[in-house]
């Protein structure tokens, strides 16, 4: 009984509180959008992974948690740390924004700004898009897509 409760609170401490499922559905939403310009540029198409996924809304927690649109939230926060414990291995991107009210809008500003658009077309098969409000942020939306190999 106690080991249980142990493992579940260990447990509990890795999994974002968002919902799974609706970070799913951002991602196919986003699909459509990026996908079009992938092929629009001779691209690939990247398809929806839950370890990517799961990166993108841990991210999209933290920035919403912490009210700050950031790569880097706390102290020796690293971007390929972060992927790495996650499982996703170099090279991966990962765009974030704040304050679009859905994934259309929020996939539009990664197109139209050259940097995350670079991210976008980038050599990448893997794709995870997600958004977290927190009441630390006013229940604004947070918004993360990570890309990877």
């Amino acid at each position: 009984m106690i080991m249980f409760w142990i493992t579940g609170c260990i447990f509990s401490e890795k999994v974002p509180q968002g919902n799974l499922s609706d970070a799913w559905n951002q991602t196919n939403k986003a699909l459509l959008i990026v996908n079009k310009i992938r092929h629009e540029n001779h691209l690939r198409p990247v398809m929806a992974h839950k370890k990517v996924i799961f990166a993108a809304q841990m991210q999209a927690i933290r920035m919403a948690k912490a009210d700050k649109m950031s790569h880097f939230i706390g102290f020796g926060d690293n971007f390929r740390m972060r992927m790495k414990s996650q499982g996703i291995l170099p090279p991966a991107a990962e765009n974030i924004a704040y304050h679009q009210k859905d994934v259309q809008q929020a996939v539009m500003s990664w197109i139209h700004s050259p940097k995350h658009l670079k991210n976008i077309l980038g050599q990448y098969s893997f794709i995870g898009v997600a958004v977290a409000r927190d009441p630390a942020s006013n229940f604004q939306p947070y918004w993360a897509m990570v890309l990877s190999k």
